[in-house]
């Protein structure tokens, strides 16, 4: 599934969690060092300079290039627990950590790249990229925060080599581990994606699977981690989908109550 990343102002500047959601922040805080979780994905240069997520990313396009996002982040999802029939927006990612961004061209079109072949292309000469990394949920230490996980390694810079793409995904992750896990009660959740309905743009009988599964798991009185985790090859988001309509927003680990395993029941009846 594909999230869309928030853009940088948006991140580093605003958006914290309301403090209202003091219980939320709880959830996450309990969680996040453990939980500090590395995902990348690939984005088009145009899209990514249209989100506004990084500085590289803008200025002319060239047909050759392409974007990536690395997240390195302690982060919760809130799911909406009844989408609107029209509406775009099925959940927000709120969480703290690193994004790193890269702005790739390739010297040679026909070169299969990926993300994972990233610094072994450069070095071979098939691609060049330039990097930004920003501290998100970090406040006004995000300065003295980044230079304590980068270690010398530049938050910018407009010739990436083999060496520092495997510091950001090696020893700079490392880092950032330990600095929330000393640094916690200082780092504010902040949203940093969204996932939008288009994620859910298949089969229909796939779909009603999923859902269907999720009630009986609710009936059952398994909480959403156990059932993602029985779940097999069917849709996650669905999933979490179904038990938010039921549970409301709650923790992964949370227990259907009674009355949650009889609205399930009842659902099932009606099916």
């Amino acid at each position: 599934m594909e999230w869309i990343p928030t853009s940088s102002s948006e991140s580093s500047a605003a958006a914290p969690l309301a403090n209202t959601d003091n219980a939320f922040k709880e959830t996450l805080a309990s969680a996040a060092v453990q939980d500090t979780r590395v995902s990348n994905q690939e984005i088009s240069v145009t899209l990514a300079g249209s989100l506004n997520i990084g500085a590289i990313f803008t200025g002319a396009v060239s047909a050759n290039e392409v974007g990536y996002w690395l997240d390195a982040m302690a982060y919760s999802d809130r799911y909406e627990e009844t989408p609107a029939a029209n509406g775009l927006v099925l959940a927000n990612r709120f969480g703290f950590g690193l994004r790193v961004m890269f702005r790739v061209r390739k010297l040679n079109p026909k070169a299969n790249l990926n993300y994972g072949l990233l610094g072994a292309a450069i070095d071979a000469g098939f691609a060049e990229a330039s990097y930004e990394i920003d501290a998100i949920g970090f406040g006004t230490h995000a300065a003295e925060a980044l230079a304590m996980i980068l270690e010398g390694v530049g938050a910018y810079g407009p010739a990436l080599n083999s060496d520092t793409f495997y510091k950001l995904n090696t020893s700079i992750t490392k880092n950032l581990v330990a600095y929330i896990k000393t640094n916690l009660k200082s780092l504010q959740p902040t949203r940093v994606a969204t996932l939008l309905r288009s994620a859910l743009d298949e089969d229909s009988l796939q779909m009603s699977h999923a859902i269907l599964f999720a009630m009986r798991q609710i009936k059952d009185g398994k909480r959403l981690i156990d059932a993602l985790a029985a779940a097999g090859d069917m849709n996650p988001i669905a999933i979490r989908l179904a038990f938010a309509n039921v549970m409301g927003d709650v923790s992964d680990t949370t227990k259907p109550t009674k009355a949650d395993s009889k609205t399930a029941g009842e659902w099932l009846a009606d099916e």
